[in-house]
């Protein structure tokens, strides 16, 4: 019992301190919305897609979403960004010439001018690529910032248009789905007769 007040008092402090979801840009919800499990149906609702813009003239943008660990992002993004010397990227980014491998990038594995992100503005938070198509799930909580694969003298000219979809994690200590009687192997009158 006590376990159980201290657990209840533990979440519902964890509720009241959570910071409030900040979107830069409203979208239409999803034509096939999902429907949140029931524990999620008294937290604050959260926007779940987001239409953005990432210029090329700065390395980072803060999205203005926060993700929380074990989220599902999908993020898909199209556009064309210029480097110094003309060339144009698209979100995959350019190959690396001789040139380019001198250069220290954020993500050396990708290609020049490609899409990147990073979740956090820590400095030891590594940066992942993201190209034209990404999906995967947050490895941690915090905020996404989104960029472009270069170097911060010398940024590049256009822009990508990224849409951001997240589905969201589920809902620690959140309790599972009643067992229907077909998922159930061992039903109470067998149990009271063992």
């Amino acid at each position: 019992l006590i376990g159980g007040l201290l657990g209840a008092g533990a979440a519902a402090q964890q509720l009241q301190t959570a910071p409030a979801p900040t979107p830069t840009q409203q979208t239409a919800p999803s034509p096939t919305p999902q429907s949140p499990p029931a524990a999620a149906a008294t937290a604050p609702s959260r926007q779940l897609q987001y239409d953005l813009k990432v210029g090329g003239k700065q390395t980072w943008m803060d999205s203005g979403i926060d993700v929380q660990a074990g989220d599902r992002l999908l993020i898909i993004s199209e556009g064309t960004v210029r480097d110094v010397l003309g060339a144009a990227a698209g979100p995959d980014g350019l190959p690396r010439g001789w040139r380019e491998v001198l250069l220290a990038l954020p993500v050396n594995a990708a290609g020049i001018g490609a899409l990147i992100g990073r979740i956090g503005d820590d400095p030891a938070v590594v940066p992942f690529l993201l190209g034209a198509h990404k999906e995967m799930q947050a490895p941690r909580s915090g905020r996404l910032y989104l960029g472009i694969n270069q170097t911060e003298n010398e940024p590049a000219q256009g822009s990508f248009a990224v849409k951001v979809e997240i589905t969201p994690a589920a809902t620690p200590g959140a309790a599972p789905p009643p067992a229907t009687p077909s998922e159930s192997a061992i039903t109470p009158q067998q149990l009271a007769e063992v």
